[in-house]
């Protein structure tokens, strides 16, 4: 069994890491918690964003659906 992930809401700015929407700083970003994976970053975005998973708010939507 799959344990379930745990978010927490954060302002950006970010990266969401499913649909690669960059997310400003005024917006919120949904942070994963124990989830592994590897976002898609350009050499641009490394070092800008966090290594955290992170998701905008409609693909947030579809982990609860």
């Amino acid at each position: 069994m799959m344990k379930e992930i745990e978010f927490t809401e954060k302002f950006g700015p970010g990266k969401c890491w499913k649909c690669g929407l960059k997310i400003s700083s005024i917006d919120l970003v949904y942070e994963a918690e124990g989830m592994a994976g590897r976002p898609s970053f350009t050499k641009v975005d490394y070092g800008v964003y966090p290594a955290t998973p992170q998701f905008c708010k409609k693909c947030y939507g579809n982990f609860n659906e």
